[in-house]
């Protein structure tokens, strides 16, 4: 509900998403550039550049390989942490700068494979700057239309972004114009395209810039104030609930939550009882100022005893009211609407302004957290390795599960929930790092028991970013060729053979001395088995590299599997060099 005239330009979110669009646009057309002209690469003699098919295919995959591999989703946690400005920033830069790599390895006059190698950095770089860049765009565009039409501008966005795809589609082929049959196409001819692309860019990074600016304006915008030391909230000619004025404080020894509403407004009639819930749910130690905007004392009264009725013991509400006008807080604080809500630090510092309830509690949870747990810290990895060595050489699912219920039964039972969650954490980063059939069949059922199944434990943003996120992926993962699975057939030398008649497949890459070990041991044994080169795989197929891993379990290598007739899986997460040992030994 508006308390006096909005402060936002109409246009500002508009201009915002000018902005936003053209950066997007410019990674749609630099992805896209050569999809008409992959025709140029089946015939690389023509080529000055010398790139064949094989090679063309090589560089676009390399658009995702950082986005496979984690990098989507540390940076999503960066973007969180550093806001849309500064990440935004970092790789909306790594987007250009992947580009600007792949432009001078075409025209570089490198050999082939080594202006191939260039120019697949350069995508990689490329591909995972555009992906967060497009969800830095997308936060943006949340933001800034939050009381507006809010799909509607992320669609238009979407929209005008793709236009990229389709100006490349059609220009590429005018710009790289075809010749007569026999003539070379020279170095600067194939890169027309991506200096285009470069261009506009550049055009993105400067709008980009300007955003930026912007947005930092908008947020100054959004109270008069600045971030001083001094208490924000005097209270001065605001009276209380029981129509005593209240004084100024020297400085807050809490946290407090300025919460501005009206009694009519919409908006306010949704968000206080999500505040008044989650102040319930959470104790926080707070001081909440709840100041009523509007001027009919009953329903001022009456919003009191009914919305905003919070029992939570450690919360204290102080309800204020300013019927004259005469605090001035609409210009103090910049509150042209409602509702508003501010976070400030018990130092008096403001650190969160125009926040909903989701927001504020992220803040509190991320600030009320005196220390930030690192999980799977040397130490704690040592006491666990060393309780699992009593177990002996081989570990057992139910092992894992009895050092579990062991941890539990020394803090959950004694009603020490933080030790709990500390330790069983350990244990699951400790069983991320395991290799063998015991450890991983255990750390599914101990993810399933102690962690997916125990949402009430697990439930602050930051148990769910570290904890409850790393085991569903390490669940996700163990889950997939389960034994009495069918392997696939795959056009891999000897793979059809083995699978029909059954035996072993040591899923490796080079470098690993691990791997070695398994290898060696396998031929030692004389076993019937298949070693796949995943990195060999991956240049020469990525998408069958692709369907492997989507169906095994290759997060660790090497990774390895017996099969009987026709590819039924027998047992996986082996480790034939242990089992040569434990032979060794038993004789």
């Amino acid at each position: 509900m508006a308390v006096k005239s909005d402060r936002l330009p109409k246009l500002a979110p508009w201009l915002a998403l000018a902005c936003l669009v053209v950066p997007m646009f410019a990674s749609y057309f630099f992805d896209d550039m050569f999809s008409t002209l992959s025709h140029l690469f089946e015939n690389p003699s023509l080529l000055e550049l010398g790139w064949n098919s094989a090679d063309y295919g090589l560089y676009t995959s390399g658009y995702s390989v950082l986005c496979v591999f984690g990098g989507l989703v540390i940076c999503g946690m960066l973007l969180d942490k550093w806001g849309v400005r500064v990440t935004g920033s970092i790789f909306v830069g790594m987007m250009a700068g992947g580009a600007a790599l792949v432009a001078w390895a075409i025209t570089s006059g490198l050999a082939p494979k080594a202006s191939l190698s260039v120019a697949y950095v350069g995508c990689m770089l490329f591909g995972l700057g555009s992906e967060i860049a497009g969800v830095a765009v997308t936060r943006s565009i949340a933001k800034w239309f939050k009381d507006g039409p809010m799909a509607f501008a992320m669609g238009l966005q979407l929209a005008i972004a793709r236009l990229g795809t389709a100006f490349a589609l059609v220009i590429s082929p005018k710009l790289v114009a075809a010749k007569a049959p026999g003539e070379i196409y020279s170095l600067a001819e194939t890169a027309r395209p991506a200096f285009l692309g470069l261009g506009l860019m550049a055009a993105g990074m400067i709008l980009w810039a300007i955003f930026v600016a912007m947005d930092a304006r908008f947020d100054r915008g959004s109270t008069p104030l600045t971030n001083h030391g001094s208490a924000p909230f005097t209270g001065r000619s605001l009276s209380g609930a029981e129509g005593d004025a209240l004084s100024g404080a020297e400085g807050p020894a809490r946290f407090q939550i300025l919460y501005f509403y009206d009694t009519d407004c919409a908006k306010c009639k949704i968000e206080s009882p999500m505040l008044r819930s989650l102040l319930d749910d959470k104790d926080y130690p707070v001081d909440v100022f709840a100041v009523y905007v509007g001027r009919e004392e009953d329903k001022w009264s009456f919003w009191r005893e009914s919305t905003f009725r919070v029992k939570a013991p450690s919360t204290n509400v102080i309800h204020l009211w300013d019927p004259d006008d005469s605090s001035d807080f609409q210009m103090r604080y910049g509150v042209t609407s409602t509702p508003k809500m501010f976070l400030v630090d018990p130092s008096g510092v403001i650190i969160g302004r125009n926040l909903d309830t989701d927001s504020l509690e992220k803040l509190m949870d991320a600030r009320l957290a005196a220390l930030r747990y690192d999980y799977g810290g040397e130490e704690a990895f040592a006491l666990l390795d060393k309780l699992f060595s009593t177990y002996g050489a081989k570990v057992s699912p139910e092992d894992v599960m009895e050092v579990a219920s062991m941890l539990e039964s020394r803090t959950l039972a004694r009603g020490d929930t933080v030790s709990f969650k500390h330790l069983e954490g350990d244990l699951l980063y400790s069983l991320a790092a395991k290799r063998g059939v015991g450890f991983k069949e255990g750390t599914s059922l101990f993810i399933k028991d102690y962690i997916l199944s125990r949402p009430q434990l697990w439930r602050t943003p930051e148990d769910s970013l570290r904890v409850v996120g790393m085991a569903s992926m390490l669940e996700s993962m163990i889950s997939k060729a389960p034994v009495g699975s069918v392997i696939p057939k795959t056009s891999i030398k000897g793979w059809n053979k083995l699978r029909r008649k059954g035996g072993f497949f040591l899923f490796t890459t080079p470098g690993c001395p691990v791997c070695a070990t398994e290898t060696a041991a396998a031929e030692y044994m004389r076993l019937a088995y298949l070693k796949v080169d995943m990195s060999a795989l991956e240049r020469e197929s990525p998408e069958l590299a692709r369907e492997l891993l989507d169906f095994f379990d290759l997060s660790s290598l090497p990774h390895i599997i017996q099969t009987g007739r026709k590819g039924v899986i027998k047992r996986r997460y082996l480790s034939l060099s242990e089992h040569l040992l434990f032979l060794r030994e038993k004789d």
